[in-house]
C-alpha cells in the first residue's frame, strides 16, 4: 500500500504461534538488529513464552516491508471486538514494537491503512511511553482515512537518577529516609542475626527463589482488593519462564532478604544496559513474621538492592508508576507518562477507551467479588 508520504509498503497480517522460527521470527531478528538503540526487553523470546504459556495471544502479527526488507514487526491482540492493542510479553517505556527508525513515519501510515481496512478495529492501543518526543512525534503525523493518534496522560512513571556511591545517594535523600536506610541496612548486616541479603543471578538457584517470590507475592497482596497478579497462573508461569531466560543472559536478577533461611522479601530486576537502567518489578514482602526490633522487610530490600546497583555502576533504577510518596522517598523522580493510541474518529476515541476500561473492570470483578467474601468470613470468625 502507498502511504500519504507517497513511500510503497506492504503490510503482511500474518497468524503466530509464537515461534521465533519462520517468517515472523526471522523479520523480528532482522528489524531489531538495525536498530541503533533496542528497546528494553523487545525480544521476541518474551512474546514467543507469553504466546506458548497462554499469557498472551496475538491476533496478528503486522509485518511490513519495502521490497523484501522488514522495517516493522508489530504483534496485535484484540482487545473487544472492536478495539485492539499491541501484545507485549514485558516492556518499559519503549512502546512493544520494532519499527526500523528510519522508516518510522511511514510505518505507522501503514499501520493506519490497515486499521482502515479493517471494521473490527476501530480503537489500537498502542502502549506507554515516557518519552515526550515520541508523543509529539506521533500525534503530529499525518495519517490517512481520517485516523488520528491520541495520547492520554496517565500515572507518572518513577525513577532514581544513581550517583556513583551509596553515600553520595544517600546525601540527596531527606535526613529521615537517610537514618531509615543506615538503620535497616544495619539491621541486616550488623543488629539483627539470621538476616541474609543477595541478589539471584544464578540461573539454577533462579527458579527455586522465583518459585518462593510468586508465594510470597501471593500471600503479601491476598487481603487487598486487586490481589496478586501472580494470582493468574498463567501469568505466574509466563514470569516465571519469562526472568529464567532472562538470568540465563545476564539480563536480570531477584534481591533477597532472609530471615533464618525463609525469603522475608524479593524483588525481581531487570538489567538494560543501553539505558545503563535497572527495572524493579513485583515487590513481595512478609509482614507477618515478628523480628527481635523494629525492621522493615522491604525498605531494608530496597536499601540494600539499591546499593548494590550503585556498586555496578547502573545510572537509574526504575520503579513503575504507583506510590509515588514512599517511591519519592527514596529519591525518586516523576516522569510523564502517556497512552498511546491510534483510533478510526473521535467518537471512536472516546466510546471505545472507555469499553477499554469497561472490560478490564469486568475482568477483576471475580477476583473483586472473592476479596469481599473471604473479608465478610474473616469478619464473622472474629
Amino acid at each position: 500500500m502507498e502511504t500519504p508520504s507517497g513511500e510503497s509498503l506492504a503490510c503482511e497480517a500474518l497468524p503466530w504461534d509464537g515461534s521465533e522460527q519462520g517468517e515472523v521470527g526471522e523479520a523480528w531478528r532482522a528489524v531489531l538488529g538495525r536498530l541503533p538503540e533496542k528497546p528494553a526487553f523487545i525480544y521476541p523470546e518474551w512474546t514467543e513464552l507469553a504466546c506458548r504459556i497462554g499469557a498472551a495471544h496475538p491476533w496478528r502479527v503486522l509485518v511490513i516491508k519495502r521490497g523484501d526488507c522488514p522495517l516493522a514487526v508489530i504483534p496485535v491482540s484484540k482487545r473487544t471486538p472492536l478495539t485492539a492493542e499491541i501484545t507485549s510479553g514485558l516492556t518499559q517505556d519503549a512502546l512493544p514494537v520494532l519499527i526500523d527508525p528510519s522508516a518510522e513515519e511511514a510505518v505507522w501510515q501503514t499501520v493506519a491503512e490497515w486499521m482502515r481496512g479493517r471494521s473490527g478495529v476501530g480503537l489500537l492501543t498502542l502502549g506507554r511511553t515516557i518519552s515526550e518526543e515520541r508523543v509529539r512525534h506521533l500525534t503530529n503525523l499525518r495519517l490517512p482515512g481520517g485516523i488520528s493518534a491520541r495520547a492520554v496522560q496517565v500515572m507518572p512513571d518513577m525513577r532514581i537518577p544513581l550517583p556513583d556511591s551509596w553515600e553520595a545517594y544517600l546525601a540527596g535523600l531527606s535526613l529521615k529516609r537517610r537514618a531509615d536506610l543506615r538503620y535497616e541496612v544495619r539491621c541486616v548486616e550488623q543488629q539483627i542475626e539470621g538476616l541474609d541479603f543477595e541478589v539471584v543471578t544464578d540461573p539454577v538457584a533462579g527458579e527455586t527463589v522465583m518459585d518462593e517470590m510468586i508465594a510470597l507475592h501471593r500471600l503479601r497482596w491476598r487481603n487487598q482488593a486487586q490481589g496478586s497478579v501472580f494470582d493468574d497462573r498463567r501469568k505466574a508461569r509466563y514470569y516465571r519462564e519469562a526472568m529464567r531466560w532472562a538470568i540465563e543472559q545476564g539480563m536480570a536478577g531477584i534481591a533477597v532478604i532472609r530471615f533464618e533461611g525463609r525469603m522475608v522479601a524479593a524483588v525481581s530486576l531487570l538489567f538494560d544496559s543501553d539505558s545503563q537502567m535497572v527495572y524493579a518489578h513485583y515487590l513481595a514482602s512478609d509482614r507477618t513474621t515478628r523480628f527481635p526490633r523494629r525492621f522493615s522487610p522491604g525498605i531494608a530490600l530496597f536499601a540494600l538492592a539499591i546499593r548494590w546497583i550503585i556498586a555496578r555502576g547502573w545510572r537509574y533504577l526504575d520503579m513503575y508508576a504507583g506510590t509515588p510518596e514512599y517511591k519519592r522517598s527514596f529519591g525518586s523522580h516523576e516522569h510523564p507518562q502517556w497512552e498511546l493510541s491510534l483510533a478510526r474518529s473521535p467518537a471512536h476515541a472516546a466510546v471505545l477507551s472507555k469499553l477499554n476500561a469497561l472490560h478490564f473492570y469486568a475482568r477483576r470483578l471475580p477476583r473483586y467479588l472473592s476479596f469481599i467474601m473471604r473479608r465478610k468470613i474473616t469478619q464473622k470468625a472474629l
